[in-house]
């Protein structure tokens, strides 16, 4: 008759080494703990106990934001509020920047788009609209949100 496979082997799990009881003497004095050095440009800045977040620049360094915010000048320019305030869009998409934001902001309130212009207008922090924006956009019936 054949002769049958012998059992498969199981593997024994190893014996953990044996633990020695620490004393005091045996642990170190002082633990230097590792700091992480925050990335560039996200610097938190702590005014009064509260965390801001980094601002955001006034006018854009990317390629794409900067040509799509080129365009958005120029289309202001003509008065064309929808190419303006698209381009403007991309431009702050591709990088944040207020002079993108604005520049939505001022189209939308000026063609007193009582829609977009809110919408457009809560994108940015309120410390980062200009008072001749925010006058603007009241002056065409475009109020600040809440």
């Amino acid at each position: 008759p054949p002769v049958a496979a012998p059992p498969p082997t199981i593997a024994q799990t190893p014996t953990p080494p044996p633990v020695t009881p620490t004393t005091v003497s045996d642990t170190p004095a002082k633990v230097d703990t590792p700091v992480q050095p925050t990335a560039p440009g996200k610097t938190v800045v702590k005014t009064s106990g509260k965390t801001q977040s980094p601002r955001i620049p006034l006018e854009p360094t990317d390629d794409i934001a900067l040509s799509a915010l080129k365009e958005a000048r120029a289309a202001d320019a003509l008065n064309d509020v929808d190419t303006g305030v698209r381009m403007a869009q991309r431009s702050y998409a591709a990088q944040k920047n207020l002079a993108a934001h604005h520049l939505a902001i001022k189209l939308r309130c000026q063609s007193k788009d009582m829609v977009n212009g809110p919408a457009e207008l809560s994108k940015v922090s309120k410390t980062d609209l200009p008072a001749r924006l925010v006058e603007l956009c009241r002056s065409n019936g475009v109020e600040l949100p809440k």
